[in-house]
């Protein structure tokens, strides 16, 4: 696990209840009376040179900031290509100057579609950003999609 701040710019991490508006911790590119500024680096600069070559899976949590990072992931989006990222889609993309369409196509010109997966049934679903429940959706390279699906199968016949 990598805990650290990626991407190409410079946010500011409000601390919780420091706001009246956010309830809760948030990342922003502009500067609130109590924020902290948070130096930051891409991904590819932080993991250079195929250092994770068997990335399978990538999860980002970075409250609407992913596009941020996978813009400074570059290098890893065309030579190592994770299987599978997962995100969070949120409306924040707004506060860095972005629409969630932007994501999207991002992640579509790398060779990626969105999914869902329901956990009842061990199925993969396709989908739309307006179809997408909840606000993570999976990211799963069209080149890896029938190994995505294999694994599954085999993680059911595992349990």
């Amino acid at each position: 696990t990598l805990n650290l701040a990626e991407g190409d710019s410079m946010p500011f991490i409000t601390p919780e209840g420091t706001t009246a508006d956010l309830p809760q911790n948030s990342v922003s590119a502009t500067r609130s009376p109590n924020a902290i500024k948070v130096p930051t680096d891409t991904l590819d600069n932080i993991l250079p040179d195929n250092s994770l070559a068997n990335l399978t899976l990538a999860k980002m949590d970075i409250e609407g900031a992913e596009i941020l990072a996978l813009k400074g992931a570059t290098s890893m989006l065309e030579q190592q290509r994770p299987y599978v990222w997962i995100l969070e889609i949120l409306d924040d993309v707004n506060y860095f100057g972005y629409q969630k369409q932007d994501i999207l196509n991002l992640l579509k010109n790398y060779g990626y579609s969105l999914y869902s997966y329901n956990a009842d049934t061990n199925q993969l679903k396709s989908i739309t950003l307006d179809q997408k429940q909840g606000n993570n959706v999976l990211a799963i390279a069209d080149s890896a999609l029938d190994f995505v699906r294999d694994r599954l199968i085999e993680t059911q016949k595992i349990s």
